[in-house]
């Protein structure tokens, strides 16, 4: 995505060193910036040599009463900002300001309002000034350090300084895009593990593959996180168009599954996460509808199998949707099951219901497959046996049932050792969608908190 700054010059009284110094933001920024100059019509041949594709004309008029302008102006404005979705609009002059704030109060458009002042200015210290320039615009920018403190009486807040050379490039990206560690779009983490001790990574690899093929929107919602749980073999990982994470444990402790579902939960980038195996997978529309639920609150949700007669709902014992909060709030899995089979999800999933989530299966007409394409010699030749852990089982059993809340559970989480070795990130190409009243409701979420 690139930035689209929008330099309004509509003010009738403005200058040529005005003018020049649009042109300059124009030729700094121009190469990696989508840059338009928005000017009355037919004053196009006052910019000098300024390209005539670098403007936007406008038909309204430019009086001096900037709020009756903007009234006048909200369909000329709409149409504008439909023709040329702006990001920022960049100006350095009162009445530009003053016709750009009252319409995007009244149009309820999100962008960026920047005030450039090149030179100084007398600003008189007023409640309307103060409102006005330090409350409705998001950054006063200046040329200089020394240029700030020329302006007054009113001291200016929220300034930025101009460091010249590429800075205003610079300035715009960091004002629009997300730099490369920015997550916030994604909403459902797929968190899978595995141990391969025979053959080659095929299974997974296959199952990422056909990941791959789904919808690009809902693979740029998506992160998948893929722990390796030191298995014995060595291989070299693909590169996938996916948002994904690959990790390693370095230590081969057999039947390690809780330490690596507390690793992948823990690098997870978003609340809603999947707990899963590689030998079950999940159609398209399935993750789109896991990917759009609002929120999984104190909810576990359990998935139906495909493979169960109709009118019948059962799911894996050992896939779940939740909430990576309670998952971290109740600390996860236990790790004292690791190194033997059995009994690490049981006693993680009554761990949470006792602790009062709620156990609902997720809507049956979105189901998941139990791989047919994976057969055991692709797996682990571990053997699986309970006899190890069955006294732990009973025992933690014991201690939450006469311990109360601190029972149950011993607070071993991520004692292993890892590493990454593969993380790819899809380029974000779609906006959110606006929510305004979601910072309008914050006081209603102080009171009665947000679930």
């Amino acid at each position: 995505m690139r930035p689209r700054i929008l330099l309004s010059c509509l003010d009738k009284n403005i200058t040529q060193a005005h003018r020049d110094y649009c042109a300059g933001i124009l030729g700094r920024a121009g190469e990696s910036c989508d840059i338009k100059i928005l000017i009355p019509r037919n004053t196009g041949n006052l910019w000098g040599n300024v390209l005539k594709d670098a403007f936007i004309e406008f038909d309204g008029g430019s009086s001096r009463r900037a709020l009756p302008e903007a009234l006048r102006s909200r369909k000329t404005l709409s149409s504008l900002y439909s023709v040329f979705p702006f990001h920022v609009m960049h100006t350095a002059s009162d009445f530009d300001q003053f016709l750009f704030t009252y319409w995007r109060l009244l149009s309820g458009r999100r962008f960026f309002i920047v005030r450039s002042w090149p030179w100084a200015q007398t600003l008189s210290k007023n409640l309307f000034n103060r409102l006005f320039y330090n409350q409705l615009v998001e950054y006063n920018f200046f040329p200089d350090k020394k240029l700030p403190e020329s302006i007054g009486p009113l001291k200016l807040k929220q300034t930025c300084i101009d460091q010249g050379g590429d800075y205003i490039e610079h300035f715009y990206k960091s004002l629009v895009i997300p730099n490369h560690a920015d997550w916030s779009h994604i909403r459902l983490t797929y968190v899978t593990h595995f141990y391969f001790n025979q053959k080659s990574p095929d299974a997974l690899i296959r199952l990422l593959h056909r990941y791959e093929g789904y919808d690009p929107a809902l693979l740029d919602r998506i992160h998948f996180v893929v722990v390796d749980d030191g298995s014995p073999i060595t291989f070299e990982i693909p590169e996938f168009d996916l948002n994904i994470k690959w990790l390693r444990i370095d230590r081969d402790t057999p039947w390690n599954q809780p330490g690596a579902r507390n690793i992948g939960a823990a690098h997870a980038k978003s609340d809603s996460i999947l707990l899963t195996d590689i030998d079950h997978e999940f159609p398209e529309e399935t993750l789109k509808a896991a990917a759009e639920l609002e929120s999984c609150g104190r909810n576990i949700y359990k998935f139906r199998l495909s493979s169960m007669p109709k009118g019948k709902v059962k799911g894996s014992a050992n896939i779940f949707l939740m909430s990576r909060a309670r998952f971290l709030k109740y600390w996860g899995y236990d790790e004292e099951f690791s190194g033997a089979y059995g009994f690490e999800d049981s006693r993680f999933f009554k761990n949470l219901v006792s602790h009062g989530c709620r156990v609902k299966y997720f809507n049956p007409k979105y189901e998941c497959h139990a791989r047919r394409d994976i057969g055991k010699e692709e797996y682990h030749s571990l053997v699986r046996d309970f006899n190890h852990n069955s006294p732990k089982d009973k025992r933690k059993k014991f201690e939450m049932r006469y311990y109360g809340h601190d029972g149950g559970h011993s607070r071993n989480f991520l004692g292993s050792e890892y590493r990454a070795l593969y993380e790819n990130k899809r380029p974000v190409t779609a906006e959110p969608p606006i929510d305004g009243m979601w910072w309008r409701l914050r006081v209603f979420r102080r009171l009665f908190g947000d679930e």
